[in-house]
C-alpha cells in the first residue's frame, strides 16, 4: 500500500487478507475481556494486560519470542497453556508441551513448509473450589513465516505512562510501564530490541538495567526501588545489511512529588504525579489525600486544600520557608501510600521594578486569530521567528554586569542578535542539553530609568514537539557598595508548533475467514479496524486547510503464496453511495474548506468489504495491494 501525503510523501504498506476455513483467526477459546482495575480495590476483573500482537513477521530459521502478562482478580490456583496450529494442521490446535508460563518461543526451523503459525495462551483457574473454574484466552497471534528478509525503514515507540513510582510496597501506583513500537513497513521481519539509554550502533549491546530501572525483551520498564530521575527508553531494529533505526522516549521515575524552587514573595505548587493518565486522575478523586509540611524536623498536616487535592500551593513564601519539606498520603484505612518528601528551595526576591517584556513575531506567517504577542501559534519548519525583549530599569540604582538569558528548542537556529540595533557578536549559545539551547546575551550597564531593546532572529529547522516555553531572565549586580545581585524574570513565552502537513497511519485490514464452499458472499472486516477504531489515523496540521480528499484503489488480484488467485474483489460501501468496485481510485473521505481532515472510521457494514465471486476458493492465505492517496481537491 502506498500513501501520498500533502507536503510530505510517505510510503506505507499494508495487507488485505482473506483466510480459508482451514486457517481461521478464531482462537481455541474466545478472547477474554481486558482486565479491570479500580483504584484502592486493585484488579477486580481478571484478564491480559499484555497481549500478543495480532501479527508477527519472521524469517524462516529464526526464533520469535512472544510474551504476555495475565493478572488475576485474586490469588487463584491455576495453570497456563499455549496452543499452536499452522496452515498445514487442518485447523487443529495442538498444546505446547512443558509450557506453563506467559511466554513462548517459536523456533521457525521446526515448521518447514509452513507460511503461518497461530498461537494462543489459555489460562484456567479456580478460586479454591473445583465447581468454580474460569478460562481466559489471549488474542490469537498470527506468525507469518517468509524465506526473505523484509528490512525496516523506520521505528516509533510510545510509553503507556510517562511517570512510574519507585516507592517500596506501593499498592496503588504503577511501578512499571510498557514500551511498544510501531514499525515501517508493518511486515518487517526484523526484531525490535530494547535498551535503557540511547542506542549505540558501535556496540549493539542493549543495557537492560541501570540505577533507575530495568527493561526486558517485551519492553516492560520497571523502576528500581527508591530511584529518582529520568531514564531514556529506546527501541531499535538492525537490518541484515547493517542499517539501523531507533527511537527514544523519556520516562520519569520517582516517589510522586518533585522538588520545587521559588522566590520570596511568590508561591510554590506541588503536584502528585499520575503518569499522565486521565483515568488515574479520576480514580484519585475517590481517594483520601492528606498533605503535610515538615519544618525543622516537625511534621504538621496542612488543612484547607480542597479545590484540587492532587495539588498543593503554598502560602506566600519568606526566607524562613527555605528547606521545608512537603509530602502527601493517598489511600484509605486499609491501603495507603506516602509520597517522597519533596524539598522546597526559596531564592531571593526578584526586583519588581526591573522589567523584561517580550514580543514575538513570525516573519513568514501571520495568524490573524492570534493577538497575544507572547504566544506564537502554528509555527512550522522554515519559519523565521523574531524575539524583541524590552529591558527597563525602574529601580533607584544603576545595574552593572547584566546579561539576558533565554532558551531555544534544539531545532532552532540563532541567526542574529542585536542590542539597540547593533550586532552582538559575543553572545554564548550552550546546546549541551538535548532538549533546549541556552542563549546568554551580555548587556553590561543598565542605568536607572534606562530602557534597552534586544532583538534575536531565529529560524525553525524542524519540529519534534507540540510546544516550547520559557521565561527570559535578566541577571546582574547593583552598582553600589554592596554589589548585591538581582534577578528579574519576564512572562512566559510560548511557541506552538505544527508540521504544516497531513500525516496518516494506515492500519492493516484483515477480513473474516472464508469457508471452502463459500460463494457469492460478502465478507466483513475483523473487529480491529471497525468503529470506534480508525482504519486510517489522520493528523492534519496544515495552516491553510483547503478541501482535501482520501482515495483508495485496488492494484491487483488477491493471490496466495503459491500464486493462486482468489475470485474476490474489494467493494466500497457508504450510506450515500452505491457499492463500487475498486478498479480505479475511489474517494472515501473528504474535508471542507477550513476544516481538518479527520481519521477514517467505518462501521462493520461500511467502507471496504470483500466480495466473494462465483468460483469455489482454494485453501490458502490471500492478499492484495491497495493504494491510498491524500490530495487537495481540484477547484
Amino acid at each position: 500500500m502506498k500513501l501520498s501525503v500533502l507536503n510530505d510523501p510517505l510510503p506505507v504498506s499494508t495487507t488485505v487478507r482473506a483466510e480459508s476455513a482451514q486457517s481461521k483467526s478464531e482462537g481455541r477459546v474466545a478472547e477474554s475481556n481486558p482486565p479491570k482495575h479500580v483504584f484502592l480495590l486493585g484488579w477486580i476483573r481478571s484478564g491480559f494486560n499484555l497481549q500478543p500482537k495480532s501479527d508477527y513477521y519472521v524469517k524462516f530459521g529464526e526464533s520469535l519470542m512472544i510474551q504476555t502478562n495475565f493478572v488475576p482478580s485474586n490469588k487463584p490456583e491455576g495453570s497456563s497453556q499455549w496452543w499452536i496450529k499452522t496452515n498445514n494442521d487442518n485447523g487443529e490446535w495442538t498444546p505446547v508441551e512443558n509450557n506453563n508460563s506467559g511466554d513462548i518461543t517459536i523456533e521457525t526451523q521446526k515448521y518447514k513448509g509452513v507460511s503461518e503459525i497461530q498461537c494462543q495462551l489459555v489460562v484456567t483457574y479456580s478460586s479454591g473450589k473445583k465447581s468454580f473454574e474460569k478460562t481466559y484466552g489471549s488474542k490469537v497471534a498470527h506468525i507469518h513465516v517468509t524465506n526473505t528478509e523484509k528490512p525496516a525503514t523506520d521505528i516509533k515507540i510510545k510509553l503507556n505512562s510517562d511517570y512510574i513510582y519507585s516507592i517500596k510496597e506501593n499498592m496503588l501506583f504503577d511501578s512499571s510501564t510498557y514500551a511498544s513500537a510501531m514499525i515501517e513497513p508493518f511486515d518487517t521481519t526484523n526484531k525490535v530490541h530494547w535498551t535503557l539509554g540511547e542506542y549505540n550502533s558501535d556496540t549493539n549491546v542493549p543495557i537492560l538495567e541501570n540505577e533507575l530501572a530495568t527493561i526486558n525483551n517485551s519492553g516492560l520498564v520497571t523502576a528500581q526501588e527508591n530511584a529518582e530521575g529520568e531514564v531514556s527508553v529506546t527501541g531499535y531494529i538492525i537490518n541484515e545489511d547493517g542499517t539501523s533505526f531507533s527511537d527514544t522516549k523519556k520516562l520519569k521515575i520517582g516517589g510522586g512529588l518533585e522538588d520545587r524552587t521559588s522566590h520570596v514573595g511568590q508561591r510554590a505548587t506541588f503536584h502528585i504525579e499520575t503518569g499522565g493518565s486521565d483515568q488515574k486522575d479520576d480514580e484519585l478523586k475517590a481517594a483520601t489525600i492528606k498533605w503535610y509540611r515538615v519544618v525543622n524536623g516537625k511534621t504538621k498536616e496542612i488543612s484547607g486544600n480542597k479545590d484540587n487535592h492532587l495539588e498543593l500551593t503554598t502560602s506566600v513564601l519568606t526566607e524562613a520557608d527555605d528547606g521545608n519539606q512537603y509530602y502527601a498520603t493517598i489511600g484509605n484505612q486499609n491501603k495507603k501510600v506516602e509520597t517522597r518528601h519533596a524539598k522546597l528551595t526559596v531564592l531571593q526576591a526578584t526586583d519588581s521594578k526591573i522589567h523584561v517584556t517580550t514580543k514575538l513575531k513570525n516573519l513568514d506567517y501571520e495568524d490573524k486569530n492570534n493577538s497575544d504577542k507572547t504566544i506564537l501559534k502554528k509555527v512550522a519548519p522554515g519559519d523565521r521567528i523574531e524575539y524583541t525583549f524590552t529591558l527597563q530599569n525602574g529601580s533607584s540604582k544603576d545595574l552593572k554586569e547584566s546579561s539576558l538569558k533565554i532558551y531555544l528548542n534544539q531545532f532552532t537556529k540563532c541567526k542574529e542578535v542585536k542590542l539597540e540595533n547593533k550586532n552582538v557578536d559575543k553572545f554564548s549559545l550552550d546546546n549541551s542539553d538535548k532538549k533546549k539551547q541556552s542563549l546568554e546575551i551580555p548587556i553590561g550597564q543598565l542605568k536607572r530609568g534606562q530602557e534597552l531593546k534586544v532583538t534575536v532572529l531565529t529560524e525553525i529547522s524542524d519540529v519534534s514537539e507540540e510546544s516550547f516555553s520559557f521565561k527570559p531572565i535578566l541577571v546582574g549586580k547593583y552598582d553600589d557598595d554592596k554589589g548585591n545581585g538581582y534577578k528579574s524574570e519576564g512572562n512566559t513565552v510560548t511557541l506552538e508548533y505544527t508540521s504544516n502537513n497531513i500525516r496518516a497511519i494506515i492500519h492493516p485490514i484483515r477480513f473474516k475467514p472464508i469457508s471452502l464452499f463459500e460463494r457469492n458472499n460478502l465478507k466483513r472486516r475483523t473487529i480491529e479496524t471497525n468503529d470506534p477504531n480508525a482504519i486510517v489515523e489522520v493528523k492534519d496540521t496544515r495552516r491553510k486547510r483547503v478541501p482535501a480528499r482520501v482515495t483508495v484503489k485496488q492494484l491487483g488480484n488477491f493471490t496466495n503464496e503459491r500464486s493462486g488467485i482468489l475470485d474476490a474483489n474489494l467493494l466500497f460501501f457508504s450510506s450515500q453511495v452505491t457499492p463500487l468496485t475498486i478498479g480505479k481510485a475511489i474517494s472515501v473521505a473528504y474535508s471542507d474548506e477550513g476544516k481538518a481532515l479527520e481519521s477514517i472510521k467505518w462501521k462493520d457494514d461500511e467502507g471496504l468489504l470483500l466480495k466473494i465471486g462465483n468460483s469455489f476458493p482454494k485453501l490458502g492465505n490471500y492478499q492484495a495491494d491497495v493504494e491510498w492517496s491524500i490530495e487537495n481537491v481540484p477547484t
